[in-house]
Formats: structure tokens, sequence, C-alpha cells
């Protein structure tokens, strides 16, 4: 077994280490549910296989008390990192991704859980809704379509990847099938408000002067793609502000508070 290598990255669930010149390892925190694990291995397996452009998926193995995927390398700054210096070309990149974005939703994908059982499993589990504001949202929730389209639920640009070869989208852990006008209303949502804390104070400036304009660039070519109704994206944000607190971004959270107090007229 390879020893691993230097940290790529971190999250909530696992950090990134290389593993080989062209493999890297997802090594999950000690505890994180087996089940969980799995059902990314599976899901990782089943976009690459459908041809969308997320990496290859080689194996779970165990490292110490802790379990691991190993993954193809993708090779690249992520599409955060990549922009602030081009401005130029915001409305260019804000098409690109929005067709990225629809191509995920076009795939032959199927037979994954829900996009709402995954909101309500992150609505349930946050101390900052409350219950009555979790009732109300389950309402709203259940008034909107299920869908049955592969839905990535975290596309946004630090999920991507300029590599040699195109865009390259990771971390599929939350893919679920479900309403393409979720995950793109989710989408525009953490481009528009997203934690900055991994930019320096210049970086976060230059997001942060970008971001509103961007994020709608991006909803608008969507929307042209596609001819959808805009107002069901709004309808969707109750639930999706709620269910975002499950990353517990400090920045975020009063942010999200009243975002909610507004959406549900708390």
């Amino acid at each position: 077994m390879p020893d691993i290598g230097k940290k790529i990255g971190y999250g909530w669930s696992a950090e990134v280490c290389e593993w080989s010149s062209d493999k890297v390892i997802k090594l999950f925190w000690k505890d994180y549910p087996v089940h969980q694990i799995d059902l990314e291995e599976t899901i990782t397996k089943a976009v690459y296989e459908a041809g969308l452009p997320a990496p290859k998926m080689y194996s779970k193995v165990d490292v110490g008390s802790r379990t691991g995927l190993v993954m193809e390398k993708i090779v690249g700054p992520s599409l955060m990192s990549y922009m602030p210096s081009r401005v130029h070309m915001m409305n260019s990149f804000a098409c690109r991704l929005a067709k990225l974005h629809l191509q995920i939703h076009q795939a032959n994908v199927s037979g994954l859980p829900t996009q709402k059982d995954l909101f309500r499993d992150w609505i349930e589990d946050t101390p900052y809704v409350s219950k009555r504001q979790k009732a109300v949202v389950y309402e709203l929730m259940e008034r909107l379509p299920d869908g049955n389209k592969l839905c990535h639920n975290d596309f946004h640009p630090p999920n991507i990847i300029v590599t040699n070869d195109g865009w390259k989208v990771i971390d599929w852990v939350a893919s679920r099938m479900g309403d393409p006008l979720a995950d793109v209303a989710y989408s525009e949502m953490t481009i528009r408000m997203g934690d900055l804390s991994m930019f320096s104070k210049r970086g976060r400036l230059q997001v942060k002067m970008g971001r509103l304009p961007f994020s709608k660039l991006y909803r608008r070519h969507y929307l042209k793609l596609t001819e959808d109704d805009h107002n069901r994206m709004n309808n969707w944000l109750p639930a999706l502000i709620s269910a975002r607190f499950k990353y517990q971004f400090e920045s975020e959270i009063p942010i999200l508070k009243r975002m909610l107090k507004i959406r549900i007229h708390d």
C-alpha cells in the first residue's frame, strides 16, 4: 500500500491527500458513517461511467482506523481561484458553468437517493432552525416537484477544477435524484454568499466584488438554455437556506438566519 502523501485539501467529512503520481485518497474522518462512504463511492462511479467530467473511482481502502476512497488525481486550479484574474471573461465563465450544470442534469444516471431526503436530513440535524421553522419549510418543500434528474447539490466554483483537458467536477457526495432548479438555486445562493475564509484579505475583496454579478449571469444563462421557470427556483430557497446550515460556516450563519426569517415571514 502506498504511503499517504501531502495533504491537498480538506472539508467537513474528509481530507484529500496524494496517494500516487496519478491518484489521491479522500480519507474520511474517524467515525464518519461507513454507509455514507459507500454511497459516495457508488455515486462517483456512476457519474464517471455516465461520461461526466468526474474523477475515476478506483477502490475503497482502510488506513489505520480510517477509511478512504482512492480516485483519479485531478490537476489544476479551482474555478474559484482561476476567475479573479480573468474578470473580463466573467460572462464566458458563467455561460460555460451553466452548460456544464445542464450536462449533469441531462446525464443518464438513476437509482440514487432523493434530493428531498438529503435536504430533510440536513435540515433535521441543524440547531439553527427552530422546530416551527422546520415544519414550515417541510410543508413548503412538499409542494415542490420531486424531480428525477441527477443533481450535484454542491455545484459551485470551488468544486470545478480547470485542467488541461477541460473543466472537471469534484465532490459528488451530495449528488441525488431531484429537481434541477433546486440544484441551480442552491448553486446561485452559494456563489452569492459562500464562505471565503480560505482566501487572503485581497482575494476575499476580489471575490466579493464579482460574485453577485457572476451568480446572476450563471442563473440567466441556465434559464435561457432550458427555458425553465425562475419562480420555482425562488420557491426552493426556504429549504435550501435551511439545508445550508449543515456546513456551519461561521461567516454564513447570520446571513442565513436573516434570509430564512425573510423567506418564511418569521
